[in-house]
């Protein structure tokens, strides 16, 4: 599936306990700073135009420090972890 701006990225997993966890971009707010891909490169990437992307599997890791510290470091927050 192509996104463009303005979409939303967003994965869970219940992997968890039962519990969803996830990773939120809002593809619309982010202004391809890499903070992220830079953070966390095993869970975030950027596509083409400098938007960020999560990883296959990156959901999975959504309570990892590395994560956890990708969304607080975000200029424009546009990362969001729930479940976490």
């Amino acid at each position: 599936m192509v996104r463009g701006r303005g979409d939303e990225v967003a994965a869970t997993t219940n992997a968890d306990s039962g519990t969803g966890t996830g990773i939120r971009i809002d593809t619309d707010r982010c202004v391809g700073a890499a903070m992220c891909a830079l953070n966390a490169p095993e869970v975030f990437t950027q596509d083409d135009d400098g938007v960020s992307r999560l990883l296959p599997g990156g959901a999975e890791r959504a309570r990892d420090t590395a994560v956890r510290e990708a969304a607080r470091v975000c200029p424009v927050q546009a990362i969001t972890l729930h479940g976490t």
